[in-house]
């Protein structure tokens, strides 16, 4: 699939270009000339951001005390979050400790976030990579 973007500030490694960029494939195959398609309007184009510690999973499977969420749609509002201020990368941050009196980090809720963040991951409703990141606290 082919992809055009006009009128950018594209920011690179070394400097931030103002003009175009081509894609093809998910591969970026020219950048700097305009060749029409979506126009930008001066906005930035950045690259994804990595988040490499986030305890946000958590927090949408238990919302609050006494309330847990089905852990599919916990990884799907969190990567929608993520995705949307530009985190394309995560390194979801998970506890397990018998230390803790959070009930989200018990042993078994850990195994059932994991397990919709997976089944979320397959069925390609996320748009994020997702990493576990395990802390023994």
């Amino acid at each position: 699939m082919a992809v055009s973007i006009a009128n950018a500030d594209i920011v690179t490694p070394t400097a931030v270009v103002r003009g175009g960029l081509a894609a093809q494939d998910g591969l970026i195959s020219e950048i700097g000339a305009d060749h029409g398609g979506e126009d930008f309007e001066g906005d930035l184009l950045i690259p994804g951001l990595i988040d490499i510690h986030t305890d946000n999973l958590e927090k949408h499977f238990f919302p609050r005390p006494g309330v847990d969420w089905n852990t599919q749609s916990a990884a799907i509002i969190h990567d929608g979050m993520c995705a949307a201020v530009g985190v394309t990368t995560v390194f979801d941050s998970l506890s397990v400790g018998s230390w803790s009196n959070n009930e989200a980090r018990h042993l078994e809720n850990m195994i059932e976030l994991v397990d919709g963040l997976e089944r979320a991951t397959h069925a390609g409703m996320l748009k994020a990579d997702h990493f576990i990141h395990w802390r023994c606290e």
